[in-house]
Order: C-alpha cells, then sequence, then structure tokens
C-alpha cells in the first residue's frame, strides 16, 4: 500500500488518508511488514536518519499522541520539513523553509560579488552571476517556484540587488531597465519561462511518462469550430495550495498565451521567443503618477494575468474605473448608513 521513492541510499514512504487514524495505523503495519524484510535479509535502518512528515495544516495534526510512528520499536522524530534532493520539503508546502535557504546561499555570493565589482567589468560579473546565483534560482523552480508572493519576494530582492551590482548601479535604482540591458529574466518569469517549457513538451509528448499523467488534455469535438482551441484542461481545485499544482497553473497560463507562441513547432524557437516575450514588458516606462495609481490600487490575481496587463494599458485603465467606481460607491453608501444612524442623536440634540 506504501508508495516508494528510491535515489542511491535515501529512501522515501509516503501513503494518503482521509481520516488520521487510519492513516497511522496503516504506515505503522507496513511498517512492521518492512522491518521483517530487513531480518530476512539480515538489513538494519538507520533510526538516527530516519523521521516522518505528516502535511497539513488542521490544528488536529498538531497533536503528537494521536499519530506516533513506530519502527522496528522505536518511535520516529516527526519534523516540520526535510530536505530531499536538496530540496526542503516543509509540511505546509508553502515552501517558506526552502525559500529562506536559497537566501541565505544567494546572500553570501551576493557578498563576494559586492567586494570584486570595481575590479571587474559588466559582462564578467554577469559570468559570475549566472555561475554563483543563478542556479540558486532555477534548480526545482517548478516545484517551488509557484509559492506565494511573500516567500518569493525575499528572492526577487536579492535578485534585484544582483543585478544592481553588475550595473555598478545605485541600491536604490530602477531594475526594469536593468534586467532589461542584462538580458536577464526576474525570478517570477524564471518560473514562467521553466512552466511555457514543460507544457511545450507535455503538448508534443516529450516528458517522460512519470510526469506526463499531471497534465489533462483538452477533449474537443471536431464537429465545433471554437474562436480558440485550448490544448490543456484545468484541474477542479478548492485551495491555494492545490491551485499550485502544475496540472492546474500550467494549463491556465499556456492556455492564456498568445498563439504565435502556442504555435510554435520546436523547443529552441519556443524558449527565443518565450524570453522575448516575457522581456518585453520590462521596457515599458510607464508615468510615475500612473503606476502609483496601477499598482498601488490594483491588485492583480494570477501572475499570468498580471503579464496580460503589462501588454494591454487599457484593461488597466478600465479596472482602475472600475474599482473607483466600487470604492465611491461603498463610500457613499456608509456616509448614508451612518447618516442614518446618527441622525436620532442628531434630534435629541437639536
Amino acid at each position: 500500500m506504501l508508495k516508494f521513492i528510491l535515489f542511491a541510499d535515501d529512501t522515501i514512504l509516503f501513503h494518503s488518508a482521509k481520516n488520521i487514524h487510519i492513516l497511522m495505523s496503516t504506515i505503522n503495519t507496513e511498517l512492521e511488514h518492512i522491518c521483517t524484510w530487513f531480518i530476512a535479509k539480515k538489513l538494519s535502518g538507520n533510526l538516527k536518519k530516519s523521521n516522518y512528515i505528516l502535511f497539513g495544516s488542521k490544528p488536529r495534526f498538531n497533536d503528537s499522541s494521536l499519530h506516533a510512528v513506530l519502527l522496528n520499536g522505536t518511535i520516529l522524530e516527526r519534523v516540520t520539513y526535510t530536505k530531499f534532493l536538496g530540496i526542503l520539503i516543509d509540511q505546509n508546502l508553502d515552501w517558506k523553509q526552502h525559500t529562506s535557504h536559497i537566501a541565505l546561499k544567494v546572500s553570501k555570493s551576493l557578498g563576494i560579488l559586492n567586494r570584486i565589482k570595481a575590479l571587474l567589468s559588466t559582462e564578467l560579473l554577469k559570468t559570475l552571476y549566472y555561475t554563483m546565483i543563478h542556479p540558486y534560482f532555477v534548480y526545482c523552480i517548478l516545484i517551488w517556484g509557484g509559492a506565494s508572493k511573500l516567500a518569493i519576494n525575499k528572492l526577487s530582492c536579492l535578485q534585484k540587488r544582483a543585478v544592481r551590482i553588475l550595473t555598478h548601479s545605485n541600491f536604490r535604482a530602477h531594475t526594469n531597465p536593468l534586467f532589461l540591458r542584462l538580458q536577464i529574466l526576474k525570478l517570477p518569469d524564471l518560473y514562467h519561462l521553466q512552466l511555457g517549457i514543460f507544457m511545450f513538451k507535455a503538448k508534443y509528448h516529450l516528458l517522460p511518462s512519470s510526469s506526463s499523467h499531471h497534465i489533462q488534455f483538452t477533449k474537443i469535438n471536431p464537429r465545433f469550430d471554437f474562436r480558440k482551441k485550448f490544448d490543456f484542461q484545468p484541474l477542479v481545485f478548492k485551495t491555494q495550495i492545490r491551485y499550485r499544482y502544475i496540472g492546474i497553473t500550467g494549463s491556465k497560463f499556456w492556455n492564456a498565451l498568445p498563439l504565435d507562441i502556442v504555435n510554435l513547432r520546436t523547443l529552441l524557437s519556443l524558449k527565443k521567443r518565450f524570453k522575448m516575450y516575457l522581456i518585453e514588458p520590462y521596457g515599458i516606462e510607464i508615468p510615475w503618477k500612473t503606476r502609483i495609481f496601477f499598482f498601488k490600487c490594483i491588485f492583480y490575481g494570477d501572475d499570468h494575468v498580471r503579464l496580460w496587463c503589462m501588454r494591454h494599458h487599457s484593461y488597466l485603465i478600465v479596472n482602475f474605473f472600475l474599482r473607483y467606481c466600487m470604492l465611491c460607491f461603498l463610500f457613499l453608501f456608509f456616509s448614508y448608513k451612518l447618516r442614518l444612524y446618527f441622525r436620532p442623536i442628531v434630534w435629541l440634540l437639536t
């Protein structure tokens, strides 16, 4: 009943159930079978390095007395996060532990670049950036790149600091022209690039069998001619954690891309065209008054909606106008309610 992931000398066992008592009972029963197999093969597990993690955010999961996991008669330690193949996986799947770990590594590299920036040119500093910082950003970004903006913001600030160091700019310089000048993608766009490559491989059946089941293709009736035919069908979700699943985020993102990118046939052409598509908004200069209104009064939802908004200023204007009208309506509504509430007091005083 347990599922296995084996890599070198590391073994991961995982199982899921709707009831926590059934889950823990099944785990302990299966671990007894594993111990019996160990004895038959004259093997032993390292109990000091063995632990378990319980995924879920419900309050009843915090009671350790409900879920004791035993291996060979020893109670295993419960941890809040664990490391597997360089990725820190936490129990809430919010990736805050992993992003904090990356931030610590990148900060050390930034300190080195800051000390030698006066001795090297921008091109050499850019080479060091791709050697010392960029690998931390792109490693398994498909897994943790869809984390919350709060978790990603720390890394985005460090990346902006790195770009200012590469170009010998002021520490408060605007970074969009610097990213455009260096042809470096921002961290959210690095995630979008890898997401687009993954969906392209899924579309043309280039993924391994272990990854192809995450994507659901759209079933289109050939008798009907639709204006735009979507390649993927987004799955149903109820929670924010489920929304970060690549089968949902990737499908919605790919369906929102323009047709000149979706219809590309080769992976090399997709990478070049998609990178240009992501870098284009960096060169858009919006007046400071308009920028204040847009970015402080308009709250975007998905990241692919943000990209679409940057390319369609008319949508921004209409969106801002509608939100402004909504605020005016709420202000008048509550003003009217307050006036009715305080009217008896005014009559009494008069």
